[in-house]
C-alpha cells in the first residue's frame, strides 16, 4: 500500500526502533527528544573548534572525560573544581557522583 512513496523509509525506520521509542511508554520521566543531550555537547563543540582539537587519541579521552564530568556535577549543583580536588586529596567530602546520580533518579 504504501509502497514506493516518500513515506516509506521513515515507516521501515520507525518499525526497526519501535522498542527504543516505545520506551516512553514503560518509563514516562524519560524525555521525548533529545535536545538536552544535543544542549549539553554545544558547549565542548565549539570549545573543540576554536582550539582545533587535541594532538592525540590520549588528549581527546582526557578531554572527553574532564566535559563529562564537568556537565555531570553541573546538573548535580556539585562545583567542579571543589570535587576534582575533593578526588585529588583524597578527602572524599563530596560523594562519588554515581551516588548522587541515584538520589537525584529516585522518585520523591
Amino acid at each position: 500500500m504504501l509502497r514506493n512513496t516518500l513515506i516509506e523509509p521513515g515507516i521501515k525506520a520507525a518499525a526497526w526502533k519501535r522498542d527504543g521509542l516505545l520506551l516512553v511508554l514503560d518509563y514516562p520521566r524519560l524525555p521525548l527528544h533529545n535536545n538536552l543531550s544535543e544542549r549539553d555537547i554545544r558547549e565542548y563543540v565549539k570549545k573543540r573548534k576554536i582550539s582545533g582539537s587535541t594532538r592525540s587519541d590520549d588528549g581527546q579521552k582526557r578531554r572527553d572525560t574532564f566535559a563529562s564530568l564537568e556537565k555531570t556535577c553541573l546538573k548535580l549543583r556539585v562545583n567542579f573544581w571543589d570535587y576534582l580536588i575533593d578526588r585529588h586529596s583524597k578527602t572524599f567530602a563530596i560523594p562519588q557522583l554515581s551516588h548522587l546520580l541515584h538520589q537525584a533518579a529516585a522518585p520523591a
